[in-house]
């Protein structure tokens, strides 16, 4: 009966995936604890481990176990495990784990089955045209940096990409489908989840405890209860996302300060947005569509929203605060479009009482329970949306003597393509630009002298739209060139003091006799040398 459990995943494996079985060779699992176990006998099949000569691990037909399939720990060398067949012996084993590496890349590999697909604590990683299905969890990445997710397809499992307790990290172009999750982080900094399709799932993106995370471009339907969900987020941008068909369009829980923007919300049978207790949140340039409800503002306070448009929910809006949020951007900016708005506009100016029309109803929308626009909209908002910039840079700190490698590439706009986006670069955030307009997304600088660096980004669209943002570095003085004046300075001082002892024991020897004459008690006369 052993024998035959045993047996019988590899053959599942085989009927489920009979083409991916002739295109590798068996290999048992591979466990490479340090850069000297990247051997020939643990599946390198060429490479030095350089960064322009990596280990290649490729081709091989593995049955993983509980500590994994490919098991990376401690590498300091630059691999990339890629085009291998992963596939479970059991329920609690792992494709792939990579611990503290600090330059790995997995690509095109396909893996089954299993508690992990990938599972990384590890710093620049890439996961890239993977694909994983069947397993409890996508690709997990807890403690790590600089992690790069993209065009992976993830398929029937509970947790398709999980980031924790880190920062800085792209999930772009990935594809998701039936799982109890597609996307979710924990505890994050600065992740950039962007163009990703996520289908017949629980939760699409979720953030908990997170914060300075951005969700671009991203399709979230149908049957996704939750298209994107945020608890205890802070400064959040959710721009140019489409989630429909499910039962929360965007949900905002305990959270502040996101700016929610370009989104097209319809067909969710609770909400289009949903905030509770939340604050500060902009809400603007949406299209809110046939939703059960449009907007929601439950228990939250200091929202904003305007410039709209709200078309044929059964609910249109809902407020519970009393004067806490605004509906509208003031005269002449305006409120929302209202699809059952039954207005006039014959009037105009800030009270609406002076001749002639101005695109403003000249009475207010009111809303269910508290709130109003008081300048609501006679016409669909139709405004393009500016570009969304966004940057890495690697190293976060080094030394005045680092080439910092600035990488805008994840930078994101709904109406121009990425390669059309032009960037430029203020490397001491001084007011100056010192680049001009590119459209190559990576730049490199040195400073000249260490401190607390603030560098911004500018990013153009096709629209003459601008958008700006910054991110914090700190440099410091040349250790290596700080510690040979440290040892120079050291070395002087003892030459110095060996000099001085020198000096001195040879005047000494060099010093005549002193002669001290002296009568004793007994009369007798005496003579002695004494040397000082």
């Amino acid at each position: 009966m052993i024998a035959a459990a045993i047996v019988l995943p590899s053959l599942l494996s085989l009927v489920l995936f009979p083409e991916e079985t002739s295109a590798y060779t068996l290999h048992s699992p591979i466990q490479i604890a340090s850069d000297s176990d990247f051997t020939t006998a643990n599946g390198v099949t060429r490479g030095d481990g350089t960064s322009s000569n990596p280990y290649i691990i490729e081709g091989w037909d593995i049955m993983s176990t509980a500590t994994g399939g490919i098991t990376i720990w401690y590498a300091d060398a630059h691999f990339v495990v890629r085009n291998v067949y992963i596939h479970s012996g059991s329920l609690d084993s792992r494709g792939i784990v990579i611990y503290f590496a600090n330059s790995g890349r997995v690509e095109n590999a396909v893996i089954s089955g299993g508690a992990y697909g990938i599972y990384t604590s590890s710093s620049n990683v890439t996961f890239v045209g993977n694909r994983i299905s069947n397993t409890r969890c996508g690709i997990v990445s807890d403690s790590s940096a600089n992690v790069t997710i993209v065009n992976n397809s993830i398929s029937s499992i509970d947790y398709g990409v999980i980031l924790g307790h880190s920062r800085t990290a792209t999930v772009k172009d990935n594809y998701f489908a039936n799982g109890g999750s597609g996307i979710t982080l924990e505890d994050f900094d600065n992740a950039t989840i962007a163009a990703n399709t996520i289908s017949d799932v629980t939760y699409g993106i979720h953030l908990t405890s997170s914060r300075n995370n951005s969700i671009v471009g991203n399709s979230v339907s149908p049957r996704v209860s939750n298209g994107i969900s945020l608890e205890y987020a802070e400064n959040t941008v959710i721009v140019g996302n489409d989630v429909s068909n499910g039962e929360y369009g965007i949900f905002t829980g305990y959270s502040n300060r996101s700016h929610v923007s370009g989104n097209s919300l319809s067909s969710n049978s609770v909400a289009g947005f949903y905030s509770y207790y939340s604050s500060e949140d902009f809400v603007e340039n949406n299209t809110v569509r046939e939703n059960q409800w449009g907007v929601v503002l439950n228990q939250s306070t200091a929202i904003v929203v305007h410039h709209n448009d709200f078309i044929n929910n059964s609910m249109q809006a809902y407020d519970n605060r009393t004067s806490s949020n605004s509906w509208d951007n003031g005269y002449p900016g305006g409120g929302n479009f209202w699809s059952d708005f039954t207005g006039f506009d014959y009037l105009s100016g800030p009270r609406q009482d002076q001749a002639g029309s101005d695109g403003i109803g000249d009475t207010p929308y009111h809303l269910p329970w508290y709130g109003q626009d008081n300048y609501p909209l006679m016409a669909h908002y139709a405004s393009k949306n500016p570009p969304v910039a966004l940057f890495t840079i690697y190293p976060r700190d080094g030394q005045v003597a680092t080439a910092f490698t600035a990488d805008a590439s994840s930078s994101i706009d709904i109406e121009t393509p990425s390669g059309d986006l032009e960037v430029r670069w203020d490397w001491e955030n001084d007011g100056t630009w010192d680049t001009t307009w590119l459209t190559n997304k990576t730049a490199q600088h040195q400073y000249s002298k260490p401190g607390d660096y603030s560098v911004r980004l500018q990013v153009r669209d096709a629209d003459g739209f601008l958008n700006t943002t910054t991110r914090r570095i700190t440099v410091w003085t040349n250790t290596a060139t700080e510690a040979t004046l440290t040892w120079l300075l050291i070395a002087l001082i003892v030459v110095g003091v060996v000099l001085l002892l020198m000096f001195l024991i040879f005047r000494r020897r060099k010093s005549p006799p002193v002669q001290v004459s002296g009568t004793p008690h007994n009369g007798a006369k005496v003579s002695r040398n004494l040397r000082q």
